[in-house]
């Protein structure tokens, strides 16, 4: 979300593990858990719009194991 727009309050469940480690990595950049979370989400539109403009279905990318994807790129550092 780009500085000074409108936004709204989106609540979505994760797994303990996944918050954890949000939590760890937002102190180490001094940063609110929120703002990574956000940026995640931000970039994940991006991608299944994307998709969406080459003829795939968003519904793909999401069960093609896109959270996944994310996880593990998280794990990895």
């Amino acid at each position: 979300m780009k500085r000074g727009s409108q936004g709204q309050t989106l609540s979505v469940w994760i797994d303990e593990d996944v918050a954890e480690s949000l939590t760890i990595l937002a102190m180490k950049a001094g940063i609110t858990r929120s703002k990574p979370v956000s940026n995640i989400l931000e970039m994940a539109t991006n991608d299944l719009k994307a998709l969406d403009k080459v003829g795939c279905s968003a519904t793909d990318g999401i069960t093609s194991g896109y959270a996944r994807g994310v996880h593990e790129a998280v794990q990895k550092g």
